[in-house]
């Protein structure tokens, strides 16, 4: 009966994430489809570019496991375990994603607190990587930043973040809360050291920056788009994804990012050009959220016929 059940909600989390998954495809195709039809072909690179991201952010999330357990991460698994949690981002709050990788660890023998850390170090180095990326680009290139009240409390969100640069002031708010919570203490050996966080945080941006040159392209099929706009244009992209991620209680962003997508981008295009762009790079993220699956469907497939 219990099994049952844990299959039960499984399949009812997939189902909640197809019907999300489809809402956000339709939405966006009937808002667009006559922009995305006249565009170049070179456009449907970004969905290749969109995809290499997640694939690899999914190699270093394997990397700060290693760090954190000693022990070695197969990158075929931990591409494939990232893939699935990345899909189960329509489901808001991000905890599918969690649940998924603890469910994981589970059967492979790993502690499902690091890896519920290694998941919190995933998220903060994220953000980190993109505020330390984005914010000096968009200032350096005159693009007003601080003139709206959501960008503010993304910044803000971060403040509180810092508190794991220092792995000792992490490890001790971690513990007492595990502590109330009537857990095992984590032991100080599997945190990240500063340098480690450090060295990471340079490592995360490559994902990131891999996500702006795919906005850039769809910009570029688009609009007109000169060489000078290429460095502002990925880095409004990457502030704008990094702010939809912390909105927690919204699938995947929806809305929030387009938001400040349209917010930013105007500097450069129309509000009405800017808000197409948005859309548009709304449907060529969703549709590279199916390339995802298929990266999860074929390291699946592999998985289960090696056994």
């Amino acid at each position: 009966m219990k099994k049952t059940l844990i299959h039960s909600i499984v399949w009812l989390a997939i189902a909640l994430v197809v019907v999300l998954f489809a809402r956000a495809l339709a939405r966006d195709w009937d808002s667009v489809q006559d922009t995305i039809l006249s565009m170049s072909w070179t456009s449907w690179w970004s969905v290749v570019f969109f995809v290499g991201a997640v694939v690899m952010s999914g190699v270093l999330w394997g990397v700060l496991v290693r760090h954190m357990s000693g022990r070695e991460v197969p990158v075929a698994d931990s591409v494939r375990i990232h893939a699935a949690s990345w899909l189960l981002k329509y489901v808001p709050g991000q905890v599918g994603s969690l649940v998924n990788k603890i469910a994981w660890a589970k059967k492979h023998g790993h502690s499902k607190k690091t890896i519920a850390t290694s998941v919190i170090y995933e998220n903060i180095l994220m953000v980190f990587a993109s505020v330390l990326l984005s914010l000096p680009l968009l200032l350096m290139f005159d693009v007003e930043i601080f003139n709206n009240s959501t960008i503010l409390v993304a910044l803000v969100a971060v403040v509180p973040m810092l508190v794991v640069a220092n792995e000792r002031v992490f490890y001790a708010i971690l513990n007492k809360l595990l502590r109330l919570a009537k857990r095992q203490p984590l032991e100080g050996s599997t945190l990240l050291s500063s340098r480690q966080i450090l060295g990471n945080t340079i490592y995360y941006m490559a994902p990131r920056v891999i996500n702006g040159i795919g906005f850039v392209i769809i910009a570029a099929a688009m609009l007109p788009v000169t060489p000078d706009m290429y460095v502002p244009l990925a880095s409004i992209f990457i502030l704008a994804s990094v702010i939809g991620m912390l909105a927690l209680f919204v699938p995947s962003g929806i809305g929030v990012r387009e938001g400040i997508i349209v917010l930013l981008a105007s500097v450069y295009f129309a509000p009405e050009q800017a808000i197409v762009l948005a859309l548009v790079a709304r449907f060529f993220t969703t549709i590279a959220d199916i390339g995802v699956a298929l990266v999860y469907i074929i390291l699946n497939k592999g998985r289960l016929i090696q056994k």
